[in-house]
């Protein structure tokens, strides 16, 4: 079988095309270059011949897939070509297998060009196959130029959805922000009262109802806590919060808890008591 490219055509599409090519290109693709190394492939590529990744595949000499004779007709028709712009052929081609066979196949190649008109990378592809043979370059023109829209249609939509995602979270930040500032005021003036009650500006209470009196102050200070916490997240999710580290001891958080418990506690029947040392120990929090 003839593994050689058939004649160039000399109607090119030129560099913007195989930019698209390079771009968009989802069939197996390797670039060549003058100097015997590779340029570039992509993870089909990496697949058609069996490798798992591209540092799996590049840490095989190059005549392990590509058959020597076929490198070197690539290496001469990049020195002897001289042209400018990007040539292209098609022709049959042999790879070699990572399990060891050949694999013959019909391919489109390229002559990228510099600047100054050298030939400079040799861009193979293995087209898809069709009943009357090989792809023509217009036809994968046609196939990777629309491959390439839908991607960055997709991109645009994947972005579309990012921005929106942002901004739903900026709006639910900032609606948990305001519901906690709102809860705040009234706390306020919760504590505000229970404090002018305890200190007898009402007069003197009994002393079951400065008790309950002194659970409900405990627990409008627990709930602002919680309010605090809240903004302090809302806070936090915009980076701009700053811990104030201090160490507490445990014995107080655990009375803390036991007393804001208390009266559901007796509601059953139920008494809680802290049968732990006040010196138990203390933990890092922030203030």
């Amino acid at each position: 079988m003839n593994t050689s490219p058939s004649t160039p055509d000399r109607g090119h599409r030129g560099p913007a095309f195989l930019a698209v090519v390079k771009d968009a290109c989802v069939y197996p693709m390797i670039g060549l270059e003058v100097s015997g190394g590779v340029r570039g492939l992509n993870a089909a590529f990496i697949e058609f011949l069996g490798y798992e990744s591209r540092d799996q595949l590049l840490e095989r000499p190059l005549q392990s897939w590509i058959p020597t004779d076929a490198l070197q007709r690539d290496q001469q028709r990049l020195s002897e070509d001289a042209d400018g712009g990007v040539d292209h052929a098609t022709g049959m081609r042999a790879f070699v297998h990572r399990e060891g066979h050949r694999i013959d196949v019909e391919t489109l190649d390229w002559i990228e060009h510099d600047e100054t008109g050298t030939a400079q990378v040799l861009w193979i592809i293995i087209p898809p196959r069709r009943d009357g043979g090989v792809s023509s370059d217009e036809d994968l023109r046609v196939l990777l130029e629309r491959e390439l829209t839908e991607r960055r249609r997709a991109e645009d939509k994947l972005e579309m959805a990012v921005l929106e995602i942002m901004e739903n979270d900026l709006s639910r930040t900032q609606f948990v922000s305001n519901v906690s500032h709102e809860l705040k005021t009234p706390l306020v003036s919760m504590k505000y009262a229970i404090g002018n009650m305890l200190r007898g500006v009402i007069g003197q209470l009994p002393d079951s109802a400065l008790v309950y009196l002194g659970m409900l102050r405990e627990d409008c200070q627990r709930l602002t806590r919680t309010v605090n916490d809240i903004l302090d997240l809302s806070t936090m999710e915009q980076s701009a919060l700053v811990l104030n580290e201090t160490v507490f001891p445990l014995h107080r958080f655990v009375v803390h808890a036991v007393e804001s418990l208390r009266i559901q506690a007796e509601m059953h029947a139920l008494t809680l008591t802290i049968a732990q040392n006040q010196n138990a120990g203390f933990v890092r929090a922030d203030a």
